[in-house]
């Protein structure tokens, strides 16, 4: 599961990058693409929300990505940890309000 998330996200900052019109052979050199996948496989999951998580941490990761880029820093991984770091606190509300509707449908 973790892979077909990973070659997703690699798809979405493909396309991020290509039509944010940055430089060819950084697209094609996977430039934009490392940390897309490390968030796509990290975020994966067999739920449908996992899926939504994988395409806002990817869209967060390359845009981030590209912010460093522009500035003349080295991204590394540090584009992916801002990502999950990023991702955390929509998790967890996502995870309250999954706990607040369910008991709420069950004492009806």
């Amino acid at each position: 599961m973790g892979a077909l998330y990973g070659f997703a996200a690699v798809i979405i900052s493909i396309y991020i990058s290509h039509h944010g019109h940055e430089s060819a052979d950084m697209t094609n050199n996977g430039i934009f693409s490392f940390n897309a996948v490390l968030v796509g496989i990290a975020l994966s999951g067999p739920r449908v929300r996992d899926g939504v998580y994988v395409l806002i941490g990817t869209i967060i990761a390359t845009y981030f990505d590209h912010f460093l880029i522009h500035n003349g820093w080295t991204t590394l991984t540090f584009p992916f940890v801002f990502a999950m770091w990023a991702m955390h606190p929509v998790k967890l509300i996502d995870k309250w309000l999954v706990n607040k509707f369910s008991s709420a449908e069950g004492t009806s």
